[in-house]
């Protein structure tokens, strides 16, 4: 009967000892909401695929949005069309683009924030870019005009692909200008020869535009 009362003292000090402890078998206090914000954002991390970095982003991220102490986790992107806020990558044709992504961590009424740049990288080389915008490029010619027979003023684009720059040079600018004005002779047909100048290329890579400037 003693031994009975003896145990049923010690199994109701065990039941108050959990009780005074919050039921926190490791005798530890339960972490408060600013400290689970603060362990969570510190833990915090992206996921890249293989071979990505921050500076070199090539494919979709993995963006957390739960932390290990119990936190909810959102993100915001400044360039979505870039890189979603699911972690879906889109990368420029031609440039980089520099991207933050701004995420909030947040425990009840508690949040902070913390702050990803990253780098996504072009699809193309600066090279790869040029050799596609001078695939593209193109006069623009008056109705009735051509290469072989140009009368009236040219259309010289001043932009290509993928916002590429243009700029043009005239081996006779008195006949035909680098802003397109066309300058007709007045009694022998002129050649004129536009070759278009990228700053992203030496000069002798952009194609040539060979026009015949008929006279009047």
């Amino acid at each position: 009967m003693k031994r009975m009362t003896v145990c049923c003292l010690a199994c109701l000090l065990c039941l108050m000892t959990l009780v005074g402890c919050h039921g926190n078998l490791s005798g530890t206090a339960p972490l408060t909401a600013t400290q689970a914000v603060t362990a969570d954002k510190a833990a915090l991390a992206i996921g890249y695929a293989s071979g990505d970095t921050s500076s070199s982003v090539t494919q979709n991220l993995t963006l957390p949005t739960a932390g290990a102490d119990g936190s909810t986790i959102s993100w915001v992107s400044n360039s979505s069309a870039v890189v979603t806020t699911a972690g879906v990558v889109n990368q420029p044709i031609t440039s980089d683009a520099g991207v933050t992504l701004t995420t909030t961590i947040t425990v009840g009424t508690t949040s902070d924030t913390k702050t990803f740049p990253l780098t996504v990288k072009a699809q193309m080389t600066d090279a790869q870019a040029v050799a596609a915008a001078k695939a593209a490029l193109a006069v623009g010619y008056a109705s009735g005009d051509s290469a072989s027979s140009v009368t009236q003023n040219l259309t010289l684009p001043a932009t290509g692909l993928d916002g590429s720059t243009i700029s043009w040079a005239s081996s006779d600018p008195a006949v035909v200008t680098t802003w397109g004005v066309v300058n007709q002779p007045v009694t022998g047909d002129a050649s004129v020869t536009l070759p278009p100048l990228s700053p992203w290329a030496p000069p002798a890579t952009p194609r040539r535009s060979r026009l015949r400037s008929r006279h009047r």
